[in-house]
């Protein structure tokens, strides 16, 4: 079970699951949220295909 506290008061993805884990993946799946997949970054850099949008005050 993962148990998340947001300090803003949301709670999206507050609670879930572990699915599966292997060496470069971990699935969750949160409780009324779906499922993610959360992947291992290779030498420390983000996976490439990641969505970006730009920083404010940046």
């Amino acid at each position: 079970m993962i148990r998340l506290k947001c300090s803003d008061g949301s709670s999206d993805r507050a609670e879930g699951r572990v699915k599966s884990v292997t060496a470069t993946t971990l699935r969750v799946a949160w409780e009324g949220s779906g499922t993610d997949e959360f992947v291992k970054a290779k030498g420390g850099q983000l996976p490439e295909g990641l969505p970006t949008t730009q920083v404010p005050g940046a």
